[in-house]
């Protein structure tokens, strides 16, 4: 659907758009493109601070990363890119790799280390309580 090489991490929303990292000369953006018609837009641009690796929620939350004096920080925003917030658990580490949990209460992600094995972190949104559920890990992923 798309012809950028650095076209990565796509992510299906409930409603049908395709979420995904396109770099630019600017940084890293996010945008969507509808599977029907192959048309892509610009999400979040480097002048909303950028955004990288997008997930969809099931109830149609996006969240992201975005480079924060130089950390990777999990954002959250509404569908359309507006309203992007930090997440508290992100404050503290640089952490990436979000992925929603099927009924999107809760954010899983790979928190602070060195390498390639890092831990799993789980935040409950909107109650911020996060948990580390594995001290090995890599990318973290819901199964079915």
């Amino acid at each position: 659907l798309t012809s950028g090489a650095d076209d990565v991490y796509p992510s299906w929303s409930p409603n049908g758009l395709i979420a995904f990292q396109r770099e630019r000369s600017a940084g890293w953006e996010i945008w969507t493109v509808t599977a029907d018609t192959g048309v892509a837009m610009p999400l979040i641009g480097a002048g909303q601070g950028g955004g990288a690796q997008p997930a969809w929620s099931s109830t149609g939350k996006l969240a992201f990363v975005r480079t924060v004096g130089k950390v990777d920080r999990i954002f959250v925003a509404q569908a359309d890119g507006s309203g992007a917030t930090q997440l508290p658990a992100s404050l503290s580490c640089p952490c990436d790799k979000p992925t929603w949990s099927p009924g999107g209460s809760a954010l899983a992600f790979s928190g602070p280390g060195e390498g390639v094995v890092r831990p799993i972190m789980v935040i409950d949104v909107p109650g911020f309580a996060v948990r580390m559920v594995s001290s090995n890990g890599l990318a973290p992923f819901w199964g079915s």
